[in-house]
């Protein structure tokens, strides 16, 4: 893997745990229930910056906007699998089991398959 997918990657991940932050911390501490405009600002700017490099370096090395976006689909799954699961302390369904399963599926399909 190049290093632009990689960096790509990594900022997908960032892009997806700041987006995260940003629309489900409320619920689980104050500060950001009782700070929304900071959230909204902070969070949103730090999460467009990410999301907009990722896309340029993912379309690069990814070969397609197509390939970059489900690629960023699955990862983004995996980002909220982990931080729901940490955060929100909510277990992992066989349903929602499957569906993670099916994203590892989509990332072997787009990164492999020439």
């Amino acid at each position: 893997m190049s290093k632009t997918a990689i960096l790509s990657v990594v900022l997908i991940i960032l892009g997806q745990a700041g987006a995260w932050f940003q629309q489900f911390a409320q619920s689980r501490f104050e500060w950001m229930r009782n700070n929304l405009w900071v959230n909204v600002l902070v969070f949103g700017s730090f999460v467009s910056f990410a999301f907009v490099f990722a896309a340029k370096y993912g379309m690069e090395s990814f070969g397609s906007a197509w390939s970059y976006r489900l690629i960023q689909f699955s990862v983004g799954i995996f980002v909220f699998t982990y931080l729901t699961h940490v955060f929100l302390n909510e277990d992992i369904s066989v349903k929602n089991g499957v569906c993670i399963g099916l994203s590892i599926l989509i990332i072997l399909i787009q990164t492999f398959w020439k």
